[in-house]
């Protein structure tokens, strides 16, 4: 059974790499216009550390991705987690809704923490772990900007890649 790895779409980056390319040149032409008036270098700062920012957003969504390995699943964020297929009791889909701007669970999810789902999450996958802890996984992931044609089909993955797996789930019952 090979690998199977799941990344954010383009989409998730051309947001903050448009507003930072933007932020950049403004900067340059906030600095460039020093000969004219010196206080715009000054504020030529600003949209330089907004750029910063922008474009470390994507640095970061760059490397945040789930992989499905023999062993289990390879959560990778700031550092990379593997969680054993055995330490895993269930693999939920979160899919959230709104009313009157309030984030609201389906009635079969739950909200995975007090923050809530994020601005702009629609669904997502969580792995309930054997000790009862949730973890939500990075990808797939579907927001209001960013769908995923393929976001059942990978969740469908995640779970028949669990139930091979892990003795005494549907996918391999026990005594078989």
């Amino acid at each position: 059974m090979e690998d199977a790895e799941f990344r954010l779409g383009r989409g998730y980056f051309a947001r903050p790499l448009a507003q930072g390319s933007l932020a950049l040149v403004l900067a340059a032409v906030l600095y460039v216009a020093d000969s004219h008036m010196p206080a715009l270098q000054v504020l030529a700062i600003f949209p330089l550390a907004f750029a910063a920012g922008s474009l470390a957003v994507c640095a970061w969504r760059g490397h945040l991705r789930t992989r499905l390995t023999p062993q289990g699943i390879e959560i990778r964020r700031l550092h990379r987690k593997l969680v054993p297929w055995q330490a895993i009791r269930n693999i939920e889909t979160i899919s959230y809704g709104r009313v009157d701007d309030v984030p609201v669970a389906s009635n079969r999810a739950r909200i995975v923490s007090a923050r809530g789902p994020g601005p702009n999450t629609v669904a997502a996958v969580q792995i309930v772990r054997t000790s009862g802890n949730r973890v939500r996984l990075p990808a797939p992931l579907v927001t209001r900007t960013q769908d995923d044609p393929q976001f059942t089909r990978k969740v469908e993955l995640i779970k028949v890649r669990w139930q091979q797996a892990v003795p005494g789930t549907a996918g391999h019952p026990l005594g078989g």
